[in-house]
């Protein structure tokens, strides 16, 4: 794999490289099983061990190669030192859910069987970034089927981790083995076979990112089998704005001031009847399961707001004078305070018809205890993209991909005429 390409033919290398995947998709219905049955019968820390085991077995033949081979340069053991620091400190990490490791050693294989498909054609410095673009695309898939498969949610941090998995790897290869076969600087074939790798990873990526709630309510119920995810806490994408209030803080929503204004003043009575009807946190989960953000965006971030003021306003009230001072005390009154002036200046007539309303005396009790000076910004909606607007990313997407598949096809047509030029001499 080093000093020549792979035995095999190229497509016997390409199915290896499909395997993989297809194995590491084959694991995402059985994930929570496979969770629930560690979790029972297996240590996070047992596991973790494991984990550090299988990557020392490999890191120790690596190094036993090298040592073999004549002129091995200094750096090629910093490299790969360095690798493994990154390894073990990402690893540990997610010592609190061990499982998570599994994404090192599943897309670091992913990554060596890309690379060695790859070293069939191309031979310079491109192929790392083509490697990184696959398992990148492969990455994404995953979680987009995470996302299509009931009770599993889709992660942008899963993708991180998984490219993670797949940098670390190709670092590893070039830097550290240095493969004598992968000559320098960036040939045409390869800077074409990037370029198209990376617009295939954008479009993919931009699919998703543009996979909204409004967008999925059009599709979902023309589509057998697709029920479920109206039901989930979370989508791939959602986009809305970040508000900023001296006297409370800050809080996103997926509507704009003016919006949530419009939407309580017409959904007040309706948005009351709902919430009025889960008083209790045990019937929380079925209030998020049926008000999503697919079903109703108004009453579900309503809901979130309100729900979160009920915990800890309840907990403040469980409070005694002799604890607060306490951090958890402090916690509670400022949560429970600002959530409640949210609520009132943004859900007025909803929680005006609704019987969420805290009474004088709880009023009293909570204005006394909070500090105006401390700052706040509610985690509600924290998944929402504020930072570009859906029409933003919808044009970046393509911009970017006609640009990238524009220069693949100026590059190959330097390729060819070089060819033609060579065949005139």
């Amino acid at each position: 794999m080093l000093n020549q390409p792979p035995r095999e033919s190229v497509w016997l290398s390409c199915v290896y490289v499909v395997l993989c995947a297809v194995a590491i998709f084959a694991t995402v219905p059985l994930a929570r099983a496979i969770t629930e049955f560690l979790d029972q019968y297996v240590d996070d820390t047992i596991f973790l061990v494991l984990v550090f085991v299988v990557f020392a077995g490999a890191a120790f033949c690596v190094v036993r190669s090298l040592i073999r081979q004549s002129g091995t340069s200094i750096s090629s053991y910093l490299w790969l030192g360095g690798v493994a620091v990154v390894f073990g400190t990402y690893t540990y990490s997610l010592r609190d859910n061990a499982v998570e490791a599994l994404h090192f050693i599943e897309y670091g294989l992913l990554s060596l069987l890309i690379y060695r498909a790859l070293s069939h054609r191309v031979r310079d410095n491109s192929i790392y970034l083509i490697a990184l673009c696959l398992g990148f695309i492969v990455g994404a898939l995953d979680e987009a089927i995470q996302w299509l498969t009931p009770h599993r949610v889709w992660d942008m941090r899963d993708i991180l981790l998984n490219s993670v998995a797949v940098g670390l790897m190709l670092i590893a290869i070039g830097l550290g083995l240095k493969p004598a076969i992968i000559g320098p600087g960036f040939g045409v074939r390869g800077v074409v076979l990037f370029h198209r790798a990376l617009a295939l990873a954008i479009f993919l990526f931009g699919v998703c990112l543009l996979n909204t709630p409004p967008v999925i309510d059009l599709y979902i119920d023309k589509i057998p089998g697709m029920s479920h995810v109206r039901g989930k806490s979370s989508q791939m994408a959602e986009y809305g704005y970040l508000h900023h209030d001296p006297e409370i803080g800050s809080f996103r929503s997926r509507f704009t001031i003016e919006g949530l204004k419009k939407q309580d003043a017409s959904q007040a009575k309706r948005a009351a009847q709902v919430l009025d009807q889960y008083p209790d946190v045990p019937l929380y989960p079925d209030f998020f399961k049926k008000y999503t953000v697919i079903n109703d965006r108004f009453i579900h971030e309503a809901g979130v707001h309100l729900f979160r003021r009920e915990k800890y306003l309840n907990r403040f009230l469980d409070y005694d004078g002799r604890v607060s001072q306490s951090k958890r005390y402090k916690r509670a009154v400022l949560i429970a305070w600002r959530e409640t002036k949210i609520l009132e200046k943004y859900y007025t007539k909803t929680l005006s018809l609704s019987w969420y309303q805290i009474s004088p005396k709880k009023r009293a009790l909570l204005n006394a205890a909070h500090n105006s000076e401390t700052t706040y910004e509610s985690p509600v909606s924290k998944s929402l993209i504020t930072k570009v607007t859906y029409q933003q990313v919808a044009w970046g997407v393509a911009g970017s991909i006609i640009l990238l598949l524009g220069g693949s096809v100026l590059y190959s047509r330097r390729r060819n005429d070089k060819a033609t030029n060579l065949g005139e001499v």
